[in-house]
């Protein structure tokens, strides 16, 4: 059986209203979940920032590149376990309560995000972030996402433009033929 034209369009208007209805209800559970994780969440201070930012610069002196996981800054002696992880935690955890970019390179834009925090201490308090030239500054969550998403961006086109560098020149197929 086919369907008209009229149906059709129908069908889809209607999918469309379904689709709207659904974000319509379920965006405002999402951002209420969200934010009772922020609420809850556990988030290093800017003090902790600060210190990791500058085992970072430490590192980077002593080996002559940033490492390539926070884990090294402890095994360097440069961090102990627990600055990695917000103060309140209870019991350690694997991994680091921060985000970390090891692609961003010293010479790299000053604006990009080096290090930031993942989480908020409490509603309506702005992330931690040092930016690749060192800064310390403090940013709401709009803002951070769209360095973020710059920083993301960056490093994606850099790494397009070393495969695209490093790839043999392309060849017409009919030449191997």
């Amino acid at each position: 059986m086919r369907m008209s034209s009229s149906q059709r369009n129908l069908a889809i208007l209607l999918g469309v209203v379904v689709g709207l209805l659904f974000w319509l209800v379920a965006l405002p559970a999402l951002v209420m979940w969200w934010d009772s994780r922020a609420k809850e969440g556990f988030a290093v201070s800017p003090e902790q920032v600060r210190r990791i930012a500058d085992a970072i610069a430490q590192y980077e002196k002593a080996n002559g590149e940033r490492p390539m996981q926070l884990t090294e800054l402890v095994e360097a002696g440069l961090l102990d376990p627990g600055a990695l992880l917000d103060e309140r935690r209870d019991e350690p955890k694997d991994g680091a309560d921060v985000l970390y970019f090891p692609a961003v390179r010293r010479d790299d834009l000053g604006d990009l995000v080096l290090l930031c925090t993942l989480l908020v201490r409490s509603e309506g308090d702005s992330f931690h972030v040092i930016t690749n030239d060192g800064r310390y500054t403090e940013m709401p969550a709009r803002d951070l996402a769209v360095a973020l998403n710059r920083t993301y961006t960056y490093i994606g086109n850099e790494i397009i433009k070393a495969r695209s560098a490093s790839a043999p020149a392309a060849t017409d197929r009919t030449e191997k033929e």
